[in-house]
């Protein structure tokens, strides 16, 4: 069973099994924000009981690919060989291939989509926590909740929603 545990800032060592996939450099802060610079971890479980040490132990630490220009990254999803990498941040998505043998992305293949955008191209899906693939290039996308202090009112419009998106 492989999991993809959050990346740290002490390095690329998982210290949960808490699906996901965050800063870039496996970092937070500036050098996290730092765009097109993610990686995946990839672990295995060893089978340890909860409170008995490290119970993920690393298989291996890939790098997204540089496509995904994406300030942070905040869900993937995969359907068979498909791969969708999602960034609350850039409000972006990006589609791939992922080859399970290699445990690599495919190199040179993706392209990168934005979520809709207001009449004066800002970001209105401000906070894209999750996608799940639905078939025939449709999308199920989990909105989190918009901080009322912290971003523009065009973004509680679109917050703690589950919205379908189809590929043009």
């Amino acid at each position: 069973m492989l999991q993809t545990p959050a990346p740290t800032s002490r390095g690329c060592t998982p210290h949960s099994a808490a699906p996901a996939v965050t800063g870039n450099f496996c970092g937070s802060g500036e050098k996290g924000r730092r765009p097109g610079n993610g990686r995946l971890v990839l672990t295995k479980f060893n089978g340890r009981a909860a409170g008995a040490g490290c119970a993920w132990d690393v298989v291996k630490t890939i790098n997204i690919p540089s496509q995904a220009y994406f300030e942070d990254y905040s869900d993937l999803a995969f359907s068979g060989s498909q791969v969708a990498i999602t960034s609350q941040a850039s409000s972006s998505l990006w589609l791939g291939t992922f080859d399970f043998d290699a445990l690599a992305f495919a190199p040179a293949l993706g392209r990168v989509l934005d979520f809709p955008r207001t009449s004066n191209c800002n970001i209105k899906y401000c906070n894209v926590e999750g996608i799940a693939f639905l078939g025939a290039g449709r999308f199920l996308v989990v909105s989190d909740k918009a901080s009322k202090s912290k971003q523009p009112g065009r973004c509680q419009k679109h917050d703690q929603r589950i919205s379908t998106f189809k590929l043009p």
